[in-house]
């Protein structure tokens, strides 16, 4: 269900206006965000490494790819398994923190964020690897809300005068940054400042959960249903504010709203700006960014543009950073760019020591997924094979 199956897909449908796509995941079940869409879709059911391994080795000889595209760390371990072919590999990070620990070795990396690009321009063991910067991965005329879910929504948020919200996947890693969204709407309440928060994502630890809803049950409103988490976006219609993280930040900005970002060691969000968008950018809008602000400093700005949003003044910093947006977020670049970096894209070496360290972490990560219920990996397989009948690349 998150940002980076999305940019997988988006990362698909762009290059399919000139190849032929197949999307490939592995794991304990399907996403169903892929399900739905119309590109090539196949899913593996992970029962062992060995059994998932034997299946995409059968849809490879099937598809004969020249390139494989992966889209993490555990994909990129069955990927690298096909390497004494003839098959080029390109691997995407789609954000998340700096990989400080381990991080496989490899020829063609794109990265997301600055943060990661100036960590492996600047780290010797990857001084031999193409990195590239292309955080554009969100199609702006696919932001398109859901009436239903909109009208849902606002209805039963009705009584505020503004409207928060927080897209994210609830569990351990965004628990922190809808904590800070449920303390700013508590304390905008506690100031006079009618608002609502409207906290949408798909429950991964029932705990988590529980405790969330436990800390504000009259100002924050949870929806949890596939109809509002499946795609995320859908929803961002009903809302006046939203606090977003990486891709879930560039579709409200494209949307023109007002934006906020979490914070690292502050009790609340900050609100983004044309003063420090290309600072919380450098950190993908994520928690991981840290501010100079004091806890009040950043109520008080939020407060301020709540207080002129709702009289009706002119007031618009969304306006600001929406340009950017669309310089650095829109998709619409991404096939020229991907098509560049697929024919510069080589062989994977496969160094035996670092396949094994790979190995390593996947079994550490298996074991971390059982408890967490999370996905394995997925995967984009592409080929430049010609195919006349169709006058297109065979992807």
């Amino acid at each position: 269900m998150g940002g980076h199956y999305r940019s997988c897909l988006e990362t698909a449908k762009k290059c399919s206006i000139s190849y032929e796509i197949t999307i490939v995941s592995i794991g304990k079940n399907p996403s169903p965000f892929l399900l739905q869409s119309d590109m090539p879709y196949m899913h593996i059911q992970y029962e062992s490494f060995i059994r998932s391994l034997r299946i995409l080795k059968k849809i490879i000889n099937d598809l004969q790819p020249e390139i494989i595209h992966s889209f993490d760390i555990s994909s990129f371990l069955f990927g690298r398994m096909f390497s004494k072919r003839e098959i080029r590999y390109v691997h995407t990070k789609c954000g998340g923190p700096i990989a400080k620990q381990y991080f496989p070795l490899m020829n063609s990396l794109v990265v997301y964020t600055l943060e990661d690009y100036k960590y492996f321009k600047e780290h010797s063991k990857f001084k031999n690897t193409e990195i590239y910067f292309l955080p554009n991965r969100v199609n702006e005329d696919d932001v398109t809300p859901s009436k239903e879910n909109v009208e849902i929504i606002k209805n039963e948020m009705s009584k505020k005068d503004i409207i928060f919200m927080r897209i994210a996947r609830i569990g351990g890693a965004y628990k922190k940054s809808i904590q800070q969204s449920i303390r700013l709407v508590t304390k905008l309440n506690e100031m006079g400042i009618n608002a609502g928060l409207a906290v949408i994502g798909s429950v991964e630890d029932q705990d988590a959960y529980l405790e969330l809803k436990s800390l504000d049950k009259k100002n924050v409103f949870f929806y949890t249903d596939k109809k509002f988490t499946i795609d995320g976006a859908k929803n961002i219609g009903a809302a006046d504010f939203i606090i977003g993280t990486g891709r879930g930040f560039m579709e409200g900005a494209l949307a023109g709203k007002v934006m906020l970002a979490p914070t690292k060691n502050n009790l609340y969000p900050e609100l983004v700006t044309k003063k420090n968008f290309e600072h919380v950018f450098g950190y993908n809008f994520s928690g991981r960014h840290e501010t100079d602000k004091t806890d009040d400093e950043l109520f008080h700005e939020v407060e301020k543009s709540a207080k002129e949003y709702l009289t009706g003044k002119e007031f618009n910093p969304n306006m600001a950073i929406k340009t950017k947006a669309k310089e650095y977020f829109s998709s619409k670049i991404v096939a020229h760019k991907m098509d560049k970096i697929y024919k510069k894209s080589k062989k994977l070496n496969n160094l035996k020591i670092d396949l094994l360290k790979n190995l390593s972490r996947f079994y550490k990560g298996i074991l971390y997924n059982k408890l967490n219920n999370h996905k394995a990996g997925k995967l984009i397989i592409k080929t430049n094979r010609w195919i006349k009948s169709r006058g297109v690349s065979r992807i």
